[in-house]
């Protein structure tokens, strides 16, 4: 079987664990989608001390533009994979950080979002508030914005009838072995 699987969910819930964790079970490639967003901020001069928030830097200035390019080009690189980060969680950064300042790129970005995500064979959402957000010094660690982050992506893929399965376990091996009895039985 093809798998193509996207695991989503808001900061801190452990979709890249779990994704590299089930690309090790299925023996396929894990795509990091971190590396990409951690080249640009690198590359951009983001400076973690001045107090702005990463995904308000991320949405600005054709930044989500790079990084739709470059998840595009990483994801049609691999025929299988499990990646810890799909285009319906740009499309809720965008909505969040540029709704009132660029709606036309809200949609821009919203469309093409939304067309990226029928190429995926499986998707996975991992669950706001399960745990407590952990300070990796990147992430905003507030709950609420991660809240609206976690409404907004399960409020699209409900919008474009993209068919998921939300994570009920608690533990890491839990949340593996239910990934894995899901996507090899679904």
């Amino acid at each position: 079987m093809l798998y193509r699987i996207g695991i989503t969910g808001s900061a801190g819930t452990g979709k890249t664990t779990l994704a590299i964790l089930t690309a090790q079970e299925l023996g396929i490639p894990h795509l990091s989608s971190k590396s990409i967003t951690q080249e640009i901020l690198a590359n951009e001069g983001f400076d973690y001390a001045s107090g702005e928030q990463v995904e308000c830097f991320l949405s600005q200035n054709g930044r989500p533009d790079k990084i739709m390019k470059k998840l595009q080009e990483m994801e049609a690189g691999t025929e299988q994979f499990v990646t810890d980060r799909m285009f319906v969680d740009l499309a809720a950064y965008a909505i969040t950080e540029l709704y009132e300042t660029d709606s036309k790129k809200v949609e821009q970005i919203f469309n093409l979002c939304k067309s990226e995500m029928k190429k995926y064979t499986h998707v996975i959402v991992c669950p706001w508030g399960k745990n407590p957000i952990k300070d990796n010094r990147v992430r905003t660690l507030n709950p609420w914005y991660q809240f609206i982050v976690h409404s907004i992506e399960v409020g699209l893929l409900d919008l474009w009838g993209i068919g998921y399965h939300q994570v009920k376990s608690v533990s890491e091996q839990d949340k593996l072995k239910e990934i894995l009895d899901y996507v090899k039985h679904s």
